[in-house]
């Protein structure tokens, strides 16, 4: 089975997997990613640069990855994309239509530009001809020639460039189960959103936005310590720096805890969130752009990937502000692993391993590097054949002795067989209790649940919180419960909050912001008396109910 490269290079990383090349069921056998130096690659245009050579085959030998041939998954402004329609030719005519064409859908200077396509799929039209939708894609051959450039370097033998919006499609259709989704691939300095609906391409945008400025921002932050990109991008990977909300007026689906945290690292973190508000913004679009056009298809999930998946938080803001369920691609249904791949951190790999499913070719046929081989066959069987008698005729000469040795083991374990066979029916009757004990024990652990101490959260609740304390709402969930309170005085609001986490049917207690609520007095009329002006506090409460214990059986 052909082995081939998938290699995207970024700004900030390069990363590499070795897969299966278009296969039904590919596997990943390695995957590993190196720093990418400053200056090799501009907007995807890449730089000669003997260090990044170097370095990219260095990781290849000390990874024990001797493929050879390589597809480059790519990104940059200069990647144009158009989707068009054109009648229901053949797909193997669909090319020669969209170069034959090419001049209605760019205007640009086409013999600068390499020309590629992707069929979305078919529709019948209003005056009832089939029609397909298509993705053109054009590409500068400047871009694409710095790739060509760089295999050759790394004495590899480049077989594609694929473009990443494809690479991310081709994939992520394969993991798709029929739902609308949108898969947000964020990178150091842009940013690919694309709708898929029942494993097809409806929608796809670029975005000039990234996570380049947050890192920034955390460099210019006095209160981190990290003092370049690299050390800022692995902190905001490895805990929170970026807030769950853009504005604390956000309905919080997605909770967090800020216990302990000083004002001054409040305040950090809430610039760094900022800088994700124009991708935000842009992304809301794309999502009303979707849900109008087709209603009865909303989007129901957002999936990250790329470079921007592993900061820690990110989900939880796109959760938040979107109003979406957001995941971070966690494994691959469609593709299986060797047994040393490590599957938590896939999502930043999406596009090199997507690349080798069925890649666009960005890449003309005349710099397309192939391997030929010529072979005497007549030659070639009379070697086998020889061969193939030598070597019956070895293994015969080294089966007899073996043969023999094997026929009185298996003299000896019948006779074994005979004496142990009383023992056979006690052994199955002892499995069969064992196995009865062990089910029952895992039936007792299902109907335990952490809402089973509502009841003893609700008698705590009654006998110690103030009599004067008002609940305004309550709201309890599997394992948590949200109490909405109304108390005199922000001292009363404290002394409340701080009984709770007293209570032993509670494992965890947070709090919102305690708001002032004034109500203003009425002066008096001929019907009514007046009112004197009063004043609460208004708190909600996040109640994590206690965890029951669960029971373990004898395995």
């Amino acid at each position: 089975m052909a082995k081939i490269l998938g290699i995207e290079i970024g700004s900030s990383i390069t990363r590499i997997c070795e897969m299966d090349y278009k296969t039904k069921n590919p596997k990943l056998y390695k995957y590993v990613c190196i720093p990418t130096p400053n200056g090799v690659v501009d907007d995807g245009f890449l730089s000669e640069n003997v260090e990044f050579s170097l370095a990219l085959k260095k990781a290849l030998t000390d990874n024990k990855i001797t493929t050879k041939q390589v597809i480059f998954s790519i990104s940059s402004s200069k990647i144009v994309t158009r989707e068009v329609t054109i009648p229901a030719v053949k797909t193997a005519q669909v090319g020669t239509y969209i170069r034959a064409n090419a001049t209605d859908y760019f205007p640009i200077d086409l013999t600068l530009y390499e020309l590629a396509h992707i069929v979305l799929g078919g529709f019948k039209a209003e005056d009832g001809s089939d029609k397909l939708r298509v993705m053109v894609i054009a590409a500068s051959k400047e871009l694409v020639a710095g790739y060509s450039t760089l295999a050759s370097s790394c004495n590899l033998k480049l077989q594609a460039v694929d473009y990443a919006g494809n690479s991310v499609f081709q994939l992520m259709k394969e993991e798709n189960n029929g739902e609308t989704e949108l898969i947000v691939k964020v990178e150091e300095n842009s940013t690919i959103a694309s709708v898929i609906s029942n494993r097809s391409l409806v929608l796809q945008r670029n975005l000039a936005f990234g996570i380049d400025r947050a890192v920034n921002a955390m460099v210019d932050a006095p209160e981190y310590a990290e003092d370049n990109y690299e050390a800022a991008l692995a902190t905001m990977c490895r805990r929170a720096c970026v807030k769950v909300v853009l504005s604390e007026r956000t309905r919080m689906i997605e909770p967090e805890s800020s216990a302990g945290e000083s004002e001054a690292m409040t305040e950090a973190r809430r610039r760094i969130t900022e800088t994700f508000t124009q991708m935000i913004s842009n992304i809301a679009r794309i999502i009303e752009l979707h849900n109008q056009k087709d209603k009865e298809n909303p989007i129901s999930q957002i999936t990250l990937v790329g470079v921007g998946s592993e900061v820690v938080g990110l989900n939880k803001l796109f959760t938040n502000e979107l109003g979406i369920p957001t995941r971070v691609v966690k494994n691959l249904r469609s593709v299986s692993y060797f047994h040393s791949v490590d599957q938590e951190s896939i999502a930043k790999y999406i596009s090199c391993i997507g690349a080798t499913f069925d890649p666009v070719n960005l890449l003309s046929e005349g710099t397309k590097q192939k391997v030929k081989t010529t072979v005497n066959y007549a030659q070639l069987s009379l070697l086998f054949a020889v061969l193939f008698i030598i070597i019956n005729a070895f293994l015969c000469y080294k089966a007899i002795p073996p043969y023999l040795e094997q026929q009185e083991k298996e003299t000896d374990l019948k006779a074994k067989e005979a004496e142990y066979a009383p023992a056979e029916p006690i052994y199955h009757q002892y499995n069969d209790m064992l196995d009865f004990y062990n089910q029952a024990i895992v039936l007792g652990n299902v109907i335990n649940h952490p809402n089973d101490q509502l009841i003893a959260f609700m008698e705590e609740l009654e006998s110690k919180i103030l009599q004067s304390a008002c609940i305004l709402e309550f709201t309890s969930m599997g394992d948590m419960a949200v109490i909405k309170f109304q108390a005199n005085d922000y001292e009363e609001a404290a002394k409340i909050i701080e009984t709770m986490r007293t209570f032993k049917s509670l494992a965890n207690v947070t709090s919102s912001e305690i708001i002032e609520v004034k109500i203003e007095a009425r002066e008096a009329t001929a019907n009514t008396e007046a009112v004197e002006a009063s004043q609460h506090v208004e708190f909600e409460v996040v109640c994590y109910y206690l965890e029951p214990a669960i029971k373990t059986g004898n395995k």
